[in-house]
């Protein structure tokens, strides 16, 4: 059918034939719901939220039972950053269906961004319980740990990350965070370096780089890092603040005062 090939052109990459294929099997059959769903979940990814929403609500109500469309609502809520709603859904997910493991996770994401660590590192222990090879949910725990004050247990749940998908950018990125935050200043560089070649459209990732690298005292390659950063997001309030730290190290006082400005 043509869900199952969307299915198999996403698992390739192919997002945008994927989702004209999940177009396709809705316009045969209107009430697919699965279709909904699936086309739902690359629109979140991509930002479309109104696109998503419309898509999830449609499938919630085809199957008002849809664990899918419970996540893929919570993960728009989750966006923008309506966190109760967000977390009603992901409860009600969970009683849909108590072992899904999609569903801790997204649990953990929602109480870490509330800022109830302990309930999170549950949320996320318990889905790597259900699930040992989930790369996402160990990347998560170890976020939680750092987040709680616990760096060795962050790096130990972080590097299993890696150990299950070696190329996980972010988690390359976490991992370097977590080294500059124990002082390995050189090792923080090379994770952020690799995080980069990895994907190197990632702004946050060179903003990690440039504190790094301004750390080590390489001020002149920490203010590219953060010019890069303001290239690929130019909204980033922290790269110009730093790139203004640099910038009064080097003695750019000038233009350190137009970068705060802007």
């Amino acid at each position: 059918t043509f869900n199952n090939l969307g299915n198999a052109l996403k698992e390739l990459g192919a997002v945008d034939p994927a989702m004209e294929n999940y177009r396709h099997a809705i316009k045969l059959n209107p009430d697919f719901t699965a279709a909904y769903n699936n086309l739902a979940i690359p629109l979140i990814e991509q930002g479309r939220l109104d696109e998503a929403r419309e898509l999830a609500q449609r499938a919630l109500h085809l199957q008002p039972d849809s664990l899918e469309a419970h996540i893929n609502l919570s993960n728009i809520h989750i966006e923008q950053n309506r966190l109760e709603e967000a977390y009603a859904l992901i409860q009600q997910a969970l009683r849909i269906q108590p072992d899904s493991v999609e569903s801790h996770v997204i649990l953990g994401n929602i109480l870490i961004a509330q800022d109830r660590i302990e309930e999170s590192i549950a949320s996320f222990q318990k889905a790597v319980a259900l699930n040992p090879r989930h790369f996402k949910a160990y990347n998560n725990l170890g976020l939680a740990f750092k987040r709680r004050g616990n760096l060795e247990e962050a790096q130990e749940a972080i590097e299993h990350a890696l150990r299950l998908k070696p190329d996980f950018a972010e988690a390359l990125c976490n991992l370097g965070n977590i080294y500059y935050a124990q002082g390995h200043i050189k090792l923080a560089i090379e994770k952020h370096q690799q995080a980069i070649h990895l994907k190197p459209d990632d702004a946050d990732a060179h903003i990690y780089l440039g504190n790094a690298l301004l750390e080590q005292g390489d001020v002149m390659k920490a203010a590219e890092s953060y010019k890069q950063a303001i290239a690929l997001n130019p909204g980033s309030a922290s790269a110009y603040s730093n790139l203004g730290s640099a910038l009064r190290i080097q003695g750019k006082l000038e233009a350190a005062e137009t970068t705060a400005k802007e």
